[in-house]
């Protein structure tokens, strides 16, 4: 699990959770969803652009959080991305986001 810094912009509802330090290579979007990867094909970011409404998180729990993790799997076609959240009052939130690809990706 690696610890991720995050954005949220409340104006246009917008969810940016990506990992300090590292250089978007390239993007992969499904709708709503934009997934950041470094040159090695690891994930280091995820937007979520209207994250109350696809995971029905209200927008003042969004507007408090206070930490959040990154993590992925890859499983045959398929890669398995989880952000962690932690909130001002201590509750804690999984947003689990299955994104399909065309081949197989290691984890690094």
């Amino acid at each position: 699990m690696a610890k991720a810094k995050i954005i949220y912009d409340n104006v246009v509802d917008s969810l940016f959770v990506y990992k300090e330090g590292s250089k978007i290579y390239g993007n992969i979007s499904l709708g709503e969803i934009i997934v950041g990867f470094d040159k090695n094909l690891s994930v280091i970011s995820v937007e979520i652009l209207n994250p109350d409404m696809l995971f029905n998180i209200p927008k003042k729990m969004l507007e408090s959080v206070v930490s959040a993790s990154l993590r992925w799997q890859s499983r045959k076609s398929l890669i398995l991305i989880y952000i962690d959240l932690v909130f001002s009052n201590k509750e804690e939130m999984t947003i689990p986001i299955t994104l399909p690809v065309e081949k197989a990706m290691i984890a690094r």
